[in-house]
């Protein structure tokens, strides 16, 4: 025998005599072929996976690698499409799924725990009621899921019954499937004789006998009419029944009816036929369900798609919640309807060189957009809920339905892999871990199926000692570090260590390449977790190594309770541009450590309805039941506020001309304030354009003599550093500008306070700082571009008082007033690249005609979108008499009439030389010489 085949030979083998076991004990290892084969470790490892690749082995990622026989575990997982390569995680869901179908098939319905947990009590108790099970009657409206109800009732009788599919069969009949046809219906359901009726050729047994011995589903009973509900009662009394066309001899049948109808019974059923069903199970519509339940039924329809058309499937946040906020008449089937439409639409845009098929909020049927949402229907758990979707959920086809307690371990790798990947990059680590971090919390909440942080329900789900312990844990660090931490760092450490727990016990090991750096960097955190480990493992009897220890640190360090805005409104920018507002959001929450300030960059060339849907949908995944601020740069978008909220019933304030400092201060408004969206514009933006206040940094500790000199000190030389003047640094003790003091009444008054910097964050509307910070260029840079932007540049230290710097900024803040349709920076930034290419100079000396003529041009854009044109007299005889001018004009304007979109007419052009031609001091274009003789 080959070795290959000895190998093979072996490991049907064991995973044969292991059936009944876990999948592991069912497996081998290259070592374990070593040693029992004989077989040379390294030659094992090349034969197994020779095998694998034949299709031969499944292929587990275990540390050391596990493969298991593919046809056993074919038959074993009864997973209908194999593949042949898993993570442990993958294995331990099929393991799960197996379980729970075996003990209790109804633990994998939708419900099971929450909307159903009653109804599937009764069903447990009506069926396994001695002899043979109680008759039931299911109620409930178009699509909730009777059938699916119905054949888990037989599925669970089967097991605890231990019988066969023979010796208890199932039977389902669909009474409304001849409802036209009284005769043939009854012929379906109790069978018949030769002759009973015309056709009837042959004696024929019905549905009821072959039930017999066990169930038969009876779907719209309601259209069973009353000579057959009568036949049936006396069925369900005395176990007898006839043929049709028989007359003397009653037959013998052993069922239990399971019936089902969306009309009320009282009103469709005879009373003879109700009193012999004594179990009535009423089933709740989609709408009733909670919000959790919603999703799990709408994440489990676009997975049953992705296993249909064998591609991984992204779906967009706006798409799920949409879906949980339809009041379908259809209820779970019609969402399923719905869901097999979308996924038919985005299969028709996907491209055959994707990694997977996109689902975004367009692809839905117009019918169920949001139009048919009212938002303000909805109450703060749902909202709350929601809130957790902010990113696409990506379903594959091989992934399974999470179970209750389900968690992934993934998120170790997922750490481990961004240290490695941007350890030199501290800020870009910490953000990706708090977007992994919160993926975390979020998975807790949705794979648990909790409405929300409820403490009582933890203690259901994690073992008592582990809950309490990481409460005392979390106290003792905030108390040390004087740090605050949410109720997500509570539950995400609660299921941490829980499984951390379990993995040890198992034996299984993970390992931490950063361990040294990370015990070196945190050594506050790191000695309190070591004590925090040291009292779980008396109480478990288990050893933590520090490996396991920085993971906990890890989610300690990177837990800290930021500013919530939760409660806030939300902040949508859109200006028009390829990353105009991308850009300025990306600035504003850098300065502010925050994300509440969402952008939408709208291309020179895209249409106004495409952008409408765009932040139409980004509105609806923002909004968190306080509206949204809307801010924006000019044009057609000044109008879609009112629109979005007539169709939502979203609050949504609009603010318009939107500059980056009005970003930064509507964005620090909100931050710091109790915010009312009615008052916004009256509150938020008035105050912060007012521009004469003097522009402060505060410096601040208990005494004000310490740090916060040397803090002013170290300001100061930034400052100077720079070349920046008109920036006051004030130093304080923290008590003299507590609230209500006359020193900080009159710092309000007087001053535009940029940022404090001390020891201890004073509660002031502005960004601050600790000290420590300051030696970082991190830091150094966030403050120069705060303070950029709240001073005006001829506020800098220049040799000239007016230079060409400020020609463009002068020019941008006198747009900003004037223009509706374009957006007055990027107008003028083409501006001068066109002033550029056909060589007009700039100075102080002519500062005033260039401001002139950038504002002309901006006007002349702003009109030329819009549609409106001018006439020029004469402009035939006045392009021949400056006909260079001209023509080297019109060939630099093609820059303009591209990037914008629009035709520059030779009426305009001729506006324009005219604005040149009288201006004074001119750098000319050409030389004195042309100019003149083109002016002849």
């Amino acid at each position: 025998m080959k070795k290959i085949d000895e190998i093979l030979n072996y490991i049907n083998k064991k995973a044969s005599a292991n059936i009944g076991n876990d999948f592991l004990s069912m497996g081998t290892t290259a070592s374990e072929i070593e040693k029992e084969l004989g077989i040379v470790r390294n030659n094992a490892s090349t034969l197994l996976n020779n095998l694998f690749k034949g299709n031969f082995l499944i292929k587990i990622k275990t540390r050391p690698v596990t493969y298991i026989s593919a046809d056993i575990f074919k038959d074993v997982s009864k997973v209908k499409k194999i593949k042949y390569e898993y993570s442990i995680n993958e294995i331990k869901e099929i393991e799960n799924m197996i379980k729970q179908e075996y003990e209790d098939p109804f633990e994998n319905l939708i419900g099971y725990k929450g909307s159903l947990e009653n109804q599937i009590e009764q069903a447990k108790a009506a069926i396994m009621y001695p002899p043979y099970g109680l008759h039931i009657l299911i109620l409930g409206e178009s699509g909730v899921g009777k059938t699916t109800f119905a054949k888990l009732i037989y599925k669970y009788a089967k097991i605890k019954k231990n019988k066969t599919e023979n010796e208890f069969p199932f039977v389902s009949f669909n009474c409304s499937d001849y409802f036209n046809n009284p005769q043939l219906l009854m012929a379906h359901l109790f069978g018949y004789v030769k002759g009973a009726f015309t056709g009837a050729e042959k004696d024929k047994e019905g549905v009821i006998e072959k039930a017999d011995g066990g169930i038969l589903f009876l779907d719209e009973v309601h259209r069973l009419p009353s000579d057959g509900q009568e036949m049936l009662f006396y069925l369900m009394d005395k176990g007898e029944f006839m043929r049709l066309g028989e007359t003397s001899s009653y037959r013998k049948a052993n069922v239990v009816i399971i019936a089902a109808t969306t009309e009320k019974p009282t009103d469709v059923l005879l009373t003879t036929f109700l009193r012999r069903i004594p179990v009535i199970i009423n089933l709740p519509p989609f709408r009733e369900k909670s919000i959790g339940e919603k999703i799990e039924v709408i994440e489990y329809g676009f997975q049953a798609e992705s296993k249909k058309l064998n591609k991984k499937l992204s779906i967009s946040p706006e798409v799920i919640k949409t879906l949980a906020l339809q009041d379908t008449k259809g209820n779970i089937g019609e969402i399923n309807s719905i869901i097999k439409i979308t996924c038919a639409e985005a299969l028709m845009k996907y491209k055959e060189n994707e990694d997977k098929i996109s689902i975004d909020y367009f692809m839905l049927p117009k019918s169920i957009k949001v139009s048919s949402i009212n938002m303000k229907s909805i109450d703060n758990k749902t909202r709350q809920y929601l809130n957790i979707f902010e990113n696409n959920i990506e379903i594959s086809p091989d992934s399974y339905y999470k179970g209750l307690n389900y968690l992934d371990n993934s998120y170790y790798d997922k750490l481990i892999d961004e240290i490695s990947n941007v350890k030199n990059d501290k800020e870009e680590v910490a953000n990706k871990f708090d977007d992994i971090i919160s993926s975390y919390y979020n998975d807790i909440i949705k794979n648990n199926k909790f409405d929300y942080w409820d403490t009582k329900k933890l203690y259901n789900v994690v073992d008592k000692n582990i809950v309490n312990l990481c409460r005392d844990f979390i106290n003792a660090v905030s108390m040390r570090l004087g740090l605050n931490y949410s109720d997500k760092l509570f539950w995400g450490l609660s299921f941490h260590v829980k499984a951390m727990v379990d993995r040890i016990k198992e034996g299984k090991i993970i390992h931490n390449d950063n361990l040294e750096e990370i015990k070196e960097t945190n050594k506050v955190e790191f000695n309190l977790t070591e004590k925090f480990a040291g009292k779980l493992e008396k109480i478990y009897n288990i050893n933590i190594s520090e490996d396991e220890i920085a993971f906990i640190v890890l989610l300690i360090i990177n837990s800290v309770d930021k500013r919530e805005n939760t409660d806030k409104p939300g902040i949508l920018l859109i200006c028009h541009g390829e990353s105009t507002a991308t850009s300025m959001a990306q600035v504003c929450n850098s300065l502010f450590n925050t994300n509440l300030v969402k952008a939408i960059d709208m291309p020179l060339d895209s249409k106004v309805e495409d952008t409408y849907n765009k932040v139409l949908a980004s509105v609806i995944a923002m909004d968190r039941g306080n509206g949204i601020i809307l801010l924006v740069d000019m044009g057609s978008l000044i109008f879609l506020g009112d629109r979005i909220q007539k169709q939502t019933g979203i609050k949504v304030k609009t603010v318009q001309n939107i500059t980056t400092l009005d970003v930064l201060n509507i964005l620090r408004f909100v931050l710091y304030n109790d915010v009312n969206i009615e008052n916004i514009l009256e509150d938020g933006t008035k105050s912060y354009r007012v521009i004469s206040k003097k522009k402060a940094i505060l410096t601040v500790c208990t005494t004000g003599i310490g740090v916060a000199k040397m803090a002013e000190e170290m300001i100061n030389n930034l400052l100077k550093e720079n070349n920046i003047r008109g920036v006051e640094v004030i130093t304080s003790n923290y008590d003299e500008i507590r609230e209500g003091t006359e020193k900080r009444n009159r710092l309000m008054k007087e001053y535009e306070l940029i940022c404090s910097i001390g020891d201890i964050e004073p509660d002031f509307d502005c960004p601050y700082f600790n000290i420590s910070q300051l030696v970082i260029n991190e830091t150094k840079e966030k403050i120069i571009k705060l303070i950029n932007i709240h001073i005006n540049q001829n506020e800098r230290l220049d040799e000239e008082k007016f230079n060409n710097s400020n020609i463009f900024e002068t020019s941008v803040r006198l747009l900003e007033k004037n223009v509706v349709f374009i957006n007055p920076k990027i107008a003028v930034e083409k501006i001068k690249e066109f002033i550029d290419n056909i060589g007009l100079k700039y100075g102080e000396e002519n500062s005033e005609e260039m401001i002139n003529l950038i504002l002309h041009l901006g006007c002349m854009l702003d009109r030329l979108i819009r549609g409106i044109k001018i006439i020029y007299k004469n402009k035939g005889k006045f392009i021949e008499e400056n006909k260079k001018i001209y023509t080297l004009s019109k060939k630099n304007f093609a820059l303009l009439e591209k990037f914008f979109n629009i035709t520059i007419s030779d009426d305009e052009i001729c506006y324009f030389i005219k604005i040149i031609l009288h201006m004074v001091n001119i750098k000319k274009i050409c030389s004195k010489t042309e100019l003149t003789e083109s002016s002849k």
